[in-house]
């Protein structure tokens, strides 16, 4: 019985209800079969199971018609070896199993088959092929893919809904959702030529696609007993049991229909309660009809579009873009031309541009873009005596190429260390022993000075040539902070396009060979797939999994010999 259907009890249920409790109390009474008396057998088989009933018929009295009385009943569960045996031989099994007891009493008479006119004692063996199935206890899925099982409810304290997902090895994970927006869904009005419901449908498909296989089955509530529980405890905002997981769902996963408040109303001339959004439903269902049970849209120009679903306006949009007369248009041309043509669904411009993110002729011709894919990376240069190491030795014997000093300090080190810096160059870092020669004293100073003073003579502009000797190496002036912080006019920052991929992405490569290219050649080719990243150059080894023509040699799924960068790439959609 459904919840919303009312239900009263009357006179004639009590009776029937004591009649039942009558029936189920009272034993059943075996006969004994007489001579030469008529024996009908009944047999039912399901997937696993097999029952008889042998019964006699028999006037009584204040009987109008003869009552058939059960002489010998049985039931049978199938050995798993059995299971796939033709229904014909199930039946046959269990009447030639332990019943072939009587097949030497039987002998001497004629069996005839008769087609069933009515159920009479049928009854009592499909009861008993019922209740021997519910019995067994079904073996371990032998399966190789998930199952899912959903149900959703709708309660007076909220909505609520449950998935219970089970591993090919039987394993069993159970989650509950709370929703706390308003939804019909729940209460059975599942109609797929709604808007909202539309979108949900485009989006299960979507997420279809990233599966090996999927198949979506309707199963009797019987079947669905695990879900159906754990939803009604959602929905009911009880104690969540052990071993569930809940999830708190506070707006719908996908993005309402903006015309589906407006179609509501003209459909059931129902208002929403707030007064600023009724006039806005009033406002936008003025464009609006409904003419021939079909939902129509008056245009800016007055013409009359039709609402078409998301799945028949994505093809409308395919045969334009790509079709007989199609000229890969953008976008907006794109949808504008749909309208023109009488057609109308909400998501046209996302689909639009979905179509052609994807379309593998618009991708082949697009133009490349010249901003940078990553920041400026500069490359390090050899750098001669990077690091040097002082230290006080001696008396040394006069050689070529030494300079001989009387005392080494503090004042000596600083003009060694200036002899050296403009021989070979300023030094990275120099290492010295703690001596008061070096850790003290003209050294120490002149070299927590000696930064302040090279930035100094690097921004400061020769006389000679006009340019600092940064710009001169830079080809740009040095910035300070307070450059950035002020805004300052030399402070220019290139905007940067971040481009990177992951390995196994396809994408497309700028054409490097021009010599054969003309004005209306494809400046991409591939597609590739990325092998191997270099994320530290933002680099990448690439795959070729284009067919070759025969006159050239075959380099389908040989990598690159050298890798790519992010800005002579661009990602691939399939």
């Amino acid at each position: 019985m459904k919840k919303t259907t009312p239900f009263e009890w009357n006179d004639q249920a009590d009776e029937d209800f004591r009649y039942l409790k009558r029936m189920l109390s009272t034993a059943i009474v075996l006969a004994a079969p007489a001579e030469k008396e008529p024996l009908l057998l009944y047999i039912a088989a399901t997937s696993r199971s097999v029952s008889t009933v042998m019964v006699v018929e028999r006037p009584e009295k204040d009987k109008v018609q003869a009552v058939q009385r059960p002489v010998y009943y049985l039931s049978e569960v199938l050995a798993a070896s059995k299971h796939n045996y033709p229904h014909y031989q199930k039946m046959c099994q269990d009447a030639s199993g332990r019943v072939a007891k009587w097949a030497l009493e039987l002998a001497d008479h004629t069996i005839l088959y008769e087609p069933r006119t009515m159920i009479k004692s049928q009854a009592l063996a499909d009861f008993l092929v019922d209740w021997t199935e519910t019995q067994y206890l079904p073996p371990p899925p032998d399966s190789t893919h998930w199952r899912m099982h959903f149900d959703g409810s709708k309660m007076r304290l909220g909505l609520g809904a449950s998935i219970v997902l089970s591993s090919p090895k039987g394993d069993r994970l159970k989650y509950e959702l709370q929703i706390h927006f308003a939804s019909n869904n729940c209460s059975g009005e599942w109609d797929a030529h709604n808007s909202n419901m539309a979108s949900y449908r485009f989006l299960v498909q979507k997420l279809s696609g990233f599966f090996a296989g999927c198949e979506f089955l309707h199963v009797p509530r019987a079947e669905n007993e695990a879900a159906d529980t754990l939803a009604k405890i959602a929905s009911s905002r009880q104690s969540i049991p052990s071993g569930v997981s809940l999830e708190h769902l506070h707006k719908p996963s996908v993005k309402p229909s903006p015309d589906s408040e407006s179609i509501h109303f003209l459909e059931n001339g129902v208002l929403p309660m707030d007064e600023t959004d009724a006039r806005q439903v009033q406002r936008q269902a003025s464009a609006y009809n409904i003419i021939n049970n079909e939902l129509v849209k008056r245009s800016c120009t007055g013409i009359f579009q039709r609402r078409v679903e998301q799945d028949k306006g994505i093809e409308i949009l395919l045969d334009i873009h790509q079709g007989e007369c199609g000229h890969h248009a953008a976008s907006r041309s794109l949808v504008a031309k749909a309208f023109r043509h009488g057609f109308y669904w909400p998501t046209a411009l996302e689909d639009a541009e979905s179509l052609i993110l994807k379309c593998e002729g618009c991708q082949c011709f697009s133009k490349r873009s010249h901003q940078p894919a990553s920041a400026l990376r500069t490359i390090p240069i050899a750098w001669p005596f990077a690091v040097w190491g002082l230290d006080m030795v001696g008396p040394f014997k006069t050689a070529r190429g030494a300079r001989p000093i009387k005392k080494l300090d503090g004042p000596m080190a600083v003009r060694f260390v200036k002899d050296i810096a403009v021989r070979y160059g300023m030094p990275n870092s120099i290492i010295t022993d703690n001596g008061t020669n070096f850790a003290k004293g003209a050294l120490a100073h002149w070299l927590d000075e000696l930064p302040a003073v090279l930035w100094s003579l690097r921004t400061t502009p020769n006389q000679l040539t006009g340019f600092t000797p940064f710009f001169l190496v830079y080809r740009a002036e040095a910035v300070i902070l307070t450059d950035v912080e002020f805004d300052s006019p030399l402070v220019t920052i290139k905007k940067i396009k971040p481009l990177t991929f992951r390995e196994g992405d396809l994408v497309l490569r700028l054409v490097q060979d021009q010599t054969v290219q003309h004005k209306l050649s494809s400046p991409w080719e591939g597609p590739f797939i990325v092998s191997k990243a270099l994320c530290d150059r933002n680099a990448y080894y690439l795959i070729d999994t284009r067919k070759t023509n025969k006159r050239k040699r075959d380099t389908v799924d040989e990598e690159t010999t050298r890798p790519w960068n992010a800005e002579l790439l661009r990602p691939f959609y399939s």
